[in-house]
C-alpha cells in the first residue's frame, strides 16, 4: 500500500515540479536589427575618415550580421570579430564590464599575457543587452575610434532591444 501510495504522489508531485522549474528564457537578437547596427557603426566610422569592419554576434558567439566598409582591410573583419567574441565571451557575462576597451584596461597587454583563443583585448567591443539579458555583442575594427563607432551601432538599435 505505501509502495502504491508513494507511486501515485510521485506521479503527482514530479511533473508539477518540472513545471515549477521551466525551461529558460532566450532572447535573440533580430537579424534585421544587428545589421542596422553594423551598418551605423561603419558609417559612424567613415564619416570620421576611418574605414572599418563591423560584426555582431549572438550570445552563443555566432555572427548575426558584418559590414566591411568601403576600403577597409580584410583584417578589420578578423579584429571586429574577436572585439565582439571578448566582449560576449567575458566583459559582461563574467567581468561585468560593457566594453572591451574596459578589457584592455583590466588585462594590459604585457609580456606573459595572452588573450583567449580569437579573443581581441582592445577597445571597439560592446555587449548588447535586452534589460540586464546579454544578447550579443558588436565590434569594430580598424580604427582607434573603434569603441565609439561600436556605440553608436548599439544607440541605432538600443531602443528597439525589448
Amino acid at each position: 500500500m505505501r509502495a502504491l501510495f508513494f507511486a501515485v504522489a510521485v506521479t503527482i508531485i514530479m511533473p508539477l515540479a518540472l513545471h515549477a522549474e521551466g525551461l529558460p528564457t532566450v532572447h535573440r537578437l533580430p537579424a534585421a536589427l544587428a545589421l542596422e547596427a553594423v551598418g551605423a557603426a561603419v558609417a559612424t566610422c567613415a564619416r570620421d575618415g576611418y574605414r572599418v569592419s563591423a560584426m555582431v554576434l549572438d550570445i552563443d558567439a555566432v555572427e548575426i550580421a558584418s559590414l566591411r566598409g568601403d576600403g577597409s582591410g580584410v583584417h578589420t573583419l578578423g579584429t571586429a570579430r574577436g572585439k565582439a567574441l571578448a566582449a560576449v565571451s567575458l566583459a559582461e557575462p563574467i567581468l561585468n564590464l560593457q566594453t572591451t576597451g574596459k578589457l584592455a584596461e583590466l588585462f594590459p597587454q604585457q609580456s606573459g599575457f595572452q588573450a583567449p583563443a580569437g579573443m581581441l583585448f582592445r577597445a571597439g567591443g560592446i555587449v548588447i543587452k535586452t534589460g540586464e539579458e546579454v544578447i550579443g555583442a558588436i565590434g569594430v575594427g580598424g580604427s582607434r575610434e573603434a569603441e565609439k563607432c561600436a556605440q553608436a551601432g548599439l544607440d541605432k538599435i538600443k531602443d528597439r532591444l525589448r
